[in-house]
């Protein structure tokens, strides 16, 4: 995921070929100056790419979590997914909820 991209206008979702795209979450105004010192309302935005479509926070949190972690990683993090104060088992819940709660703030459901 690529964090804290400045835009100049809100970001949407773009095409990653036919079946994937690329995601804006996290969208936020921020102040910014056109190029005479005017201030203006410009956006920062994390994007991820290779969500695939069509785009719900289900496929948004897939994206991410393949990104972020290897398939040994995953199938670790699974075996050991009803053990109790696993620490790795509570970082990849909290990665998910975070995602998950980005994408429902941006309307993805």
């Amino acid at each position: 995921m690529e964090k804290n991209i400045q835009c100049e206008t809100r970001p949407t979702i773009q095409d990653w070929g036919k079946e994937k795209a690329i995601v804006p979450l996290n969208v936020k105004e921020v102040p910014g100056w056109d190029a005479e010192g005017n201030e203006v309302t410009k956006y920062q935005a994390d994007f991820l790419g290779k969500v695939k479509k069509p785009v719900t926070a289900d496929s948004i949190v897939e994206a991410a979590v393949a990104e972020k972690y290897t398939e040994a990683d995953r199938l670790r993090i699974m075996s050991n997914f009803t053990k109790e104060n696993d620490a790795e088992v509570e970082a990849f819940k909290a990665f998910t909820a975070e995602i998950r709660a980005a994408a429902n703030a941006e309307g993805y459901e």
